[in-house]
């Protein structure tokens, strides 16, 4: 919504720039320009028009935060406990699981597999660009935080202040930011005892854990407690390597930071 708002504000900037000519030529009415006065300074109506377009996403924005930081904090107050998941088989592109079990009031809804690429560490990926720690940081990237001041997925300078919602700065972390670069396989109802989760169509290397490269697999399971509230539990796998050669044509982009 915030980009309409821009939008609708920035027309409105250029049309009352260009307001004799239009008037003019009889393009658009004169009570559209007509000033309105607050106080000692008048203002343009299309502006009072299109400046509260702009504000209300923004304000909308605010309010949303407002409300995850508050059920963060109930959630910090009354911490859930952890489910328990037994996994009979893992492959190269398959799991199977044998049971879930949530905490009472918890009821689990669906599964799926997802696979993404973990941003290198900060560093390293100087390192590889030939770039210094402390010298003209690289396209894309931030300059250095200190360690006080570096929220969620910040560590690396690619993301600062761009995380939507809001996290609490506490222990454990409530709030995942999905990958960069991640693909998933689809939801499979958790309606039976044994369930078969499918990986994605593309075939993706296995589990790696690296400074520079790091592929991250993981089990999301979608649930929903009595009051209706919905939720989402994260397990990371270890996931075997495929036999056959792999190659991703056309990689699954998820965020706009993600630097070419």
């Amino acid at each position: 919504m915030i980009f309409p708002g821009v939008l609708v504000l920035v027309i409105a900037l250029m049309l009352h720039a260009l307001e004799p000519a239009l008037i003019n030529i009889g393009f658009i009415p004169d009570f559209i320009f007509t000033p309105v006065n607050f106080g000692p300074l008048d203002y343009p109506l299309m502006i009072l028009i299109a400046f509260p377009v702009f504000i209300i996403p923004i304000l909308l924005r605010v309010v949303a935060n407002i409300m995850d930081i508050r059920r963060q904090n109930e959630y910090i107050s009354n911490p859930l406990a952890s489910p328990e998941i037994e996994i009979s088989t893992i492959t190269s592109n398959r799991v199977e699981i044998n049971k879930i079990s949530f905490p009472e009031g918890i009821m689990p809804v669906r599964a799926r597999i997802q696979v993404g690429i973990a941003v290198p560490k900060r560093d390293v990926l100087l390192g590889a660009i030939g770039r210094t720690r402390f010298g003209q940081p690289a396209p894309g990237m931030s300059t250095e935080l200190p360690e006080r001041r570096i929220s969620t997925a910040d560590e690396h300078g690619t993301g600062v202040g761009e995380s939507v919602p809001m996290p609490v700065s506490r222990g454990r972390l409530l709030l995942l930011e999905p990958m960069r670069v991640q693909d998933f396989g689809p939801w499979t109802p958790i309606d039976i005892e044994k369930i078969r989760l499918n990986g994605p169509i593309n075939s993706w290397p296995g589990t790696i854990y690296s400074a520079m490269i790091a592929i991250h697999w993981e089990i999301v399971i979608e649930a929903q407690k009595t009051d209706g509230t919905r939720m989402k539990w994260v397990r990371p796998i270890c996931m075997e390597y495929p036999n056959n050669k792999i190659l991703i044509e056309e990689v699954p982009v998820r965020s706009g930071r993600t630097e070419s």
